[in-house]
């Protein structure tokens, strides 16, 4: 069985408020979020977040290219629609 180590660090009560806001907003304990630092410092970061925009970008206009045309000309105002939609609701729920 492979031997855990712990680690530890003093923080001041704001960081340490900020921080754990910032896991629950993850859906993730303290430990996890802080756990994923520290790999993401000593084997560097999975996915930066620059990359991840640029796919999303990448996404979004070939999405935007292929429903424009689409033979179903209502199809991209509907689902543009529908995703304001469903954005609206997920703010609506993290606010609470």
């Amino acid at each position: 069985m492979q031997r855990r180590y712990q680690l530890a660090c003093y923080v001041t009560d704001d960081l340490s408020t900020a921080f754990a806001a910032r896991a629950r907003a993850r859906d993730l304990t303290v430990a996890a979020a802080l756990r994923q630092l520290v790999i993401n410092d000593v084997f560097g970061v999975a996915y930066d977040p620059r990359e991840q925009r640029n796919h999303i970008l990448f996404m979004t206009i070939a999405m935007d290219g292929l429903l424009t045309e689409h033979p179903n000309r209502e199809l991209r105002s509907r689902l543009i629609k529908e995703w304001q939609e469903r954005v609206a609701r997920e703010d609506q729920s993290h606010a609470a």
